[in-house]
């Protein structure tokens, strides 16, 4: 009809848990069209990965842990990741009734295994610019290359050959 041989629709995470995930992408199944919502909080979350920063900035893996680690500790907003957390607990569409709402603990226990899970990638990537402006003595502009057959979100492109 499009011309189209995939659409893909984005939504960035926002603190989803991945339950909550799978059920956003299953209200798209049969239609034709496929929901992408990123593995981390939202789209500048796949520049916060330590496989990328020993990449573009050709540093050892012990350099890389100590930046994100900084710049995790600097860009934490728990007023953030709280309230949405509570209006991600407050859908119905996620949780009828209240029922089987995670508490905030379990839910940033989940989401923790990404630098950019519980805290926006956004407020990361500007606390890792400033980390390689300011200590590493590079350009920021650095955290947004990609080197050429680099990958940065695998779960699109995961999407894209299925």
């Amino acid at each position: 009809m499009l011309g189209l041989s995939k659409l893909i629709v984005h939504r960035d995470a926002d603190f989803m848990l991945q339950a909550e995930k799978d059920i956003l992408t299953g209200k798209f199944k049969g239609s034709g069209c496929e929901l992408w919502i990123t593995e981390p909080s939202d789209v500048e979350g796949y520049f916060c990965t330590r496989e990328h920063l020993m990449s573009v900035l050709e540093i050892g893996e012990d350099q890389a842990e100590d930046c994100l680690a900084e710049a995790w500790r600097a860009a934490k907003d728990a007023k953030s990741f709280r309230a949405k957390r509570s209006q991600i607990n407050k859908d119905e569409k996620f949780y009828p009734g209240g029922s089987g709402t995670p508490s905030l603990g379990d839910a940033q226990k989940e989401l923790d295994y990404h630098y950019a899970g519980s805290i926006k990638g956004k407020k990361l990537v500007k606390q890792l610019k400033a980390l390689v402006h300011q200590e590493l003595r590079m350009s920021p502009k650095l955290l947004l290359d990609t080197k050429v057959g680099g990958e940065i979100a695998f779960d699109l492109k995961e999407i894209l050959d299925g």
